[in-house]
């Protein structure tokens, strides 16, 4: 039975990938807190959504 945070979760994936024009999906491993925080700054000064997932919980909102 699932839990209901992950169903949330994916629920709320799904309603992102309906309300997104275009979504990518990346590894971010090898990339130290430093680079990391600078890629989020830049991403909020142009209005895009930079979101960590579990890969099987992004399948299955990609799916529906």
């Amino acid at each position: 039975m699932p839990r209901p945070e992950k169903v949330q979760m994916v629920e709320q994936l799904e309603e992102l990938f309906r309300q997104s024009h275009g979504c990518f999906v990346t590894d971010y491993q090898g990339l130290n807190v430093a680079d990391i925080n600078a890629l989020r700054r830049d991403f909020r000064a142009n209005k895009v959504r930079f979101l960590v997932a579990k890969n099987t919980l992004l399948r299955r909102a990609a799916r529906a």
